[in-house]
């Protein structure tokens, strides 16, 4: 197992296995006493969410590792993790739809402050990717995403709630909704990671500054 999840031949075969272990866990999530079922789509929108932030904040480090020193490999890596960062949080947004949809009849919740903020990184997050993949500039990439990491992180924090609970797996009685959660972030951060493997290319920029 971990000479396939370290050989990049290997990786789309990793991925698929993360993928099946998300189902598992999704499915061993217990109905819950208000939402039943609709638990799992919940849970599995919030660990989305939770995987997300981290890759943007491990697209702002590298970011940040460009502005430094300006580089090829670097600057390849910055771009695959943006993009992963992109998906995953595409991926947190189309589940949250599902979830507003089954939990309270309507897919977009606008009203929802947390609603808003997921649109707008989602929005800024495409634009920047696209700017980065026109522009191919290595301290421009940098500075994208390090300001993405920030705006998304700070952006999730100040977000209020009007129907959203909040905190609803740290605040839940149920020790097998945190653990399974935690679980599911996990496996979602490492499915991440192996698809920015998946994805990276080395990159040349005519303008390494």
């Amino acid at each position: 197992m971990l000479k396939a999840i370290f050989n990049r031949r290997y990786v789309p075969h990793t991925i698929a296995v993360l993928l099946v272990v998300v189902s598992l866990l999704v499915i061993a999530i217990p109905p819950e006493a208000r939402l039943g079922s609709i638990i799992r789509i919940v849970l599995l929108h919030g660990a989305l969410a939770r995987a997300g932030l981290v890759i943007f904040a491990v697209a702002g480090v590298l970011g940040i590792g460009l502005l430094i020193r300006p580089g090829d490999r670097l600057g390849s890596w910055t771009v695959a993790t943006q993009q992963t960062a992109f998906a995953v949080w595409l991926a947190a947004a189309l589940t949250s739809t599902v979830a507003t949809y089954l939990s309270w009849g309507m897919f977009i919740a606008w009203a929802e402050p947390r609603t808003q903020g997921t649109a707008k990184i989602l929005v800024l997050c495409l634009v920047l990717l696209l700017l980065v993949l026109w522009i191919k500039q290595h301290r421009f990439t940098g500075l994208v995403n390090a300001v993405l990491a920030v705006f998304a992180w700070l952006t999730v924090m100040q977000a209020t709630s009007v129907q959203h609970p909040e905190n609803p797996v740290g605040s839940s009685p149920s020790i097998v909704f945190q653990v399974i959660f935690v679980a599911l972030v996990g496996v979602l951060i490492l499915t991440a990671l192996q698809f920015t493997r998946w994805i990276h290319r080395p990159r040349s920029v005519s303008t390494a500054v």
